[in-house]
């Protein structure tokens, strides 16, 4: 008996979703104050009489028959008359769905709703005629929770496609916001004003397209695009134009206070400045000076042929850019105790450049990436630049090698002379200043110096 009814109220469930379907369809490109019409109300009454009728089959048996039997024989008149109902329902839903479309030309937005109905046209259709292989779908698909999710899916696909408005009731959202919106629809008719603010042409919330505009003083608008037309809204100022007045007046007070410390701070700053740059050209004074005396040496007496005088701006030039390089390395130790070795790189680098144009073979090999100690990377610096003075008329080549050997930095630097010397000594002295080891070796042939930087890493 609980069965048989259960299998009565697919009909309740069937007849009631189509019935809201087409209802649904009945809403299609309609406005939010633009309802359907109160006589379409009256088909309420034949969906839910053919719902008592098949619920009180038992009574009259014009739904199904009682008695055993199969195919045709188990339905009765009005299961005939359900199923004819069911499709003129369907085909009145696709019809009203279909009308907006065709009317405004666009097909597109119709086909998610109408797959979704034929889908659920046929699955109806089998489920009915009870066909054999669509057994397995029945069971993995359920009839009540498949037609639940049929009506959710046409009306989302209605909502999507824009077929039915969803957002509505924007008048009422917007007197109790205090955002104090109103909304223009593209004719340039306001169909929502703020709450409060003064009235204004339409041209005057095109033209605050992204762009904000005064009106007055204490009140500016703004707009932006939305779909079918423009938001506005004021901006009110008077709480601001308020708070500026009175930092005005308090400004006014505390200038003149102000004016004297920003003066005695710029002075400070200045006498800070002028105090480290006196400090830095005290320094490379000192410590550049023979280069400097060197230069205006050379520029004091340059030869007349041509060959010499290249010869010589080489020199100067060699001595220029040890200079500039150094003074670098000295306002890098300003900022920080340590420099990086790559920069020290960067200033051999350049001054192997510079020896290259005197006709001098040079390589470098630079393969250590850490900070040293500002004061030793200039004293390294120092160290290679008076070999390279020492040695400048003589040198042919010139190799260079930053390495590490048993965890300690090691630099290698080798000179190849195109003369002999008459020199003939090996020495190791300890630089006492910047706290490395030096290997110097002489042979009159060449000269190579290996420098041991310890505890100087990072």
């Amino acid at each position: 008996m609980a069965t048989k009814y259960i299998s009565y109220m697919y009909y309740f469930f069937s007849l009631n979703i189509v019935h809201l379907v087409f209802f649904t369809s009945l809403l299609i490109q309609k406005s939010e104050n633009e309802p359907i019409s109160k006589r379409w109300n009256w088909l309420w009454i034949p969906t839910e009489l053919l719902v008592l009728l098949v619920l009180t089959n038992d009574l009259h048996e014009w739904a199904f028959s009682l008695s055993p039997g199969s195919g045709a024989e188990r339905y009765g008149p009005l299961f005939y008359i359900i199923l004819i109902y069911i499709t003129v329902l369907a085909i009145a839903s696709i019809v009203f769905t279909l009308i907006p479309a065709i009317n405004a030309k666009l097909l597109r937005p119709v086909i998610p709703p109408m797959c979704i109905l034929a889908i659920w046209a046929i699955y109806t259709f089998l489920y009915v005629f009870d066909w054999k292989p669509f057994f397995y779908v029945k069971i993995a698909f359920t009839s009540a929770e498949f037609n639940i999710l049929v009506v959710i899916l046409f009306i989302e696909s209605l909502v999507f496609t824009r077929l039915i408005p969803s957002n509505r009731g924007y008048e009422s959202f917007l007197k109790l916001s205090a955002l104090n919106i109103g909304i223009m629809d593209e004719a340039g008719k306001i169909v929502s004003a703020p709450n409060a603010g003064p009235k204004i042409k339409s041209t005057l919330i095109k033209s605050a397209l992204g762009k904000p505009i005064m009106i007055d003083k204490d009140t500016m608008i703004e707009s932006a695009e939305i779909n079918g037309g423009q938001s506005f809204w004021f901006i009110d100022l008077k709480e601001l134009n308020a708070l500026k007045s009175k930092l005005y007046l308090l400004n006014e007070d505390l200038m003149s206070e102000n004016d004297l410390l920003t003066a005695d701070n710029k002075l400070k700053e200045k006498m800070a400045k002028l105090e480290e740059q006196n400090e830095i050209r005290s320094y490379i004074d000192a410590k550049l000076k023979p280069q400097f005396s060197r230069i205006k040496e050379i520029i004091a007496n340059l030869p007349e042929d041509e060959e010499g005088f290249d010869n010589a701006l080489k020199e100067a030039c060699v001595l220029s850019v040890y200079i500039k390089r150094c003074s670098n390395l000295y306002l890098l130790s300003k900022s920080s105790g340590n420099i990086s070795i790559a920069e020290l790189g960067l200033a051999f680098t350049e001054s192997l450049n510079y020896l290259k144009l005197s006709g001098v073979k040079t390589q470098i090999e630079w393969n250590v990436i850490k900070y040293l100690d500002a004061i030793k990377c200039l004293k390294i610096y120092e160290v290679f630049e008076n070999a390279v003075e020492r040695f400048y008329s003589k040198l042919s080549s010139v190799d260079v090698r930053l390495e590490k050997e048993n965890n300690i930095i090691v630099l290698n630097i080798s000179f190849e002379f195109g003369d002999l010397f008459s020199i003939d000594e090996k020495t190791k002295r300890i630089e006492e200043k910047s706290g490395f080891l030096v290997e110097e070796d002489l042979d009159g042939k060449s000269a190579h110096w290996k420098i041991y930087i310890e505890g100087g890493a990072v």
